[in-house]
């Protein structure tokens, strides 16, 4: 079935909706800009706010002809009534995804062996409701709790403590209550101390006092380490201050690399075995670290956009992104050098974590405020330029508190300001 036209047909391509193939007569459509006009009594000049782009519509004319053109406008119906997005080929433009609308046809008496067919169509886009985050955070929390196993698994098979003597297995002790306290200094900073600091505490100690015995069981050590990093969710009243605690964990232990090398005093250098020990340690709690992180961002920003919580310093979009991009970071790292340690199971689960985490992001960034810069021109009160910039004055606050003004009667010139305001989506 070819599209009939006045033209050479061979420039065009067969139309069809799902597959199902009809004639074109014409194809109109709109696009373009949301745009607000904003005008004032007596003014003699205003202003048009950019309010988005409007989602592209296309009117499709179409007909069927020829001795089955029922059985042909009984298909294309079918094909049109079917829920959700589709694939429209475009005599024009070729494939486009597309989501069909209004759908009407016409049979007349008048015309044997022909019927009229008229439908709109619209860009699919990309869902961008709360609940589709749902599955992307089950998807990054599937694939964390699989890196945590992975990490368990090649922590019990590699570590040896077999044959050591006593003072490398001191070395060992030392590395782990470094660590050890370096996660708790970290949790006693945060500024509400948690109703539950004291459990999470006693398990620490307890954990301490049988680090002897459980350097020679290395895989029940990996499972209490994960078990300890993992509890400090339940430590926090507000998601962020967890990212905070596991971003502060990481800056310590990243300076901890001297017990790969020497021992307590620094001078004497450690044997092969013991080093191999304490990178694995290191790999163990870096591991872990950047897992809990990704989940700690994953809640930081389902609060921020359920809660609707924008106190953070980074719960804007471009805030979240580069949050984001530093925890993904973290990340790539760990899986480098899990390799260096022929970790190659958390290496492939890390990045899978990743992945999953980047997707998440993207989803819930799009629903955090967008922000923007402003310069006025002139000297201008912050409750005009929130009127201007938002439509609304109720935004002056945030206005002032973000950009931190000190007097917010009066913007200078060529002073910029920050502007967060939610998207359309």
């Amino acid at each position: 079935m070819t599209t009939l036209t006045t033209q050479d047909t061979t420039q065009y391509r067969d139309a069809s909706i799902r597959g199902v193939m009809f004639y074109v007569k014409e194809i109109g459509g709109t696009s373009g800009r949301r745009a607000v006009p904003h005008a004032y009594p007596k003014r003699e000049t205003g202003w048009t706010e950019d309010n988005g782009a409007v989602l592209g519509k296309q009117k499709v004319e179409g007909f069927c002809l020829g001795d089955n053109y029922l059985s042909q406008l009984a298909d294309v119906l079918d094909a049109l009534n079917q829920p959700g997005p589709c694939e429209l080929v475009h005599p024009f433009w070729g494939r486009q995804r597309i989501q069909v609308g209004e759908v009407s046809h016409q049979l007349s008496t008048q015309y044997g062996g022909y019927a009229t067919i008229s439908f709109d169509v619209f860009e699919a886009g990309q869902k961008l409701f709360p609940s589709a985050l749902v599955n992307t955070s089950d998807e990054l929390k599937t694939s964390a709790t699989q890196s945590r196993d992975s990490n368990i698994e090649e922590f019990d098979e590699q570590f040896d403590s077999e044959g050591l003597p006593s003072y490398a297995q001191d070395s060992l002790l030392d590395t782990l209550n470094s660590y050890n306290d370096a996660l708790l200094q970290a949790v006693m900073q945060l500024p509400d101390l948690p109703d539950a600091l004291s459990d999470w505490v006693d398990a620490l100690d307890a954990f301490k006092q049988n680090l002897g015995s459980l350097i020679a069981d290395p895989g029940e050590l990996a499972r209490q380490v994960t078990d300890l990093m993992y509890d400090v969710h339940d430590l926090v009243t507000t998601p962020p201050d967890a990212l905070d605690v596991y971003t502060t964990v990481q800056s310590r232990i990243d300076g901890m690399q001297a017990y790969y090398e020497f021992d307590e005093s620094g001078q004497n250098p450690i044997d092969e075995q013991t080093q191999r020990n304490n990178r694995l340690i290191n790999q163990l709690y870096t591991n872990e670290l950047v897992i809990e992180q990704s989940i700690a961002l994953s809640d930081s920003l389902s609060a921020m956009v359920t809660q609707q919580d924008y106190s953070a310093s980074w719960s804007d979009s471009k805030g979240a992104s580069e949050q984001a991009s530093m925890v993904q970071t973290r990340i790539d790292d760990a899986a480098i050098q899990a390799l260096d340690v022929d970790m190659t199971q958390s290496w492939r689960a890390l990045r899978d974590t990743r992945v999953k985490l980047k997707r998440d992001v993207d989803e819930r960034v799009l629903l955090l405020p967008q922000v923007r810069d402003v310069t006025p021109t002139t000297t201008i009160p912050v409750a005009l330029l929130a009127y201007q910039e938002t439509g609304s004055t109720e935004s002056r606050d945030n206005i002032v508190k973000r950009n931190k003004l000190r007097h917010p009667s009066f913007i200078i010139p060529n002073q910029r300001i920050e502007i967060a305001e939610l998207s359309d989506v």
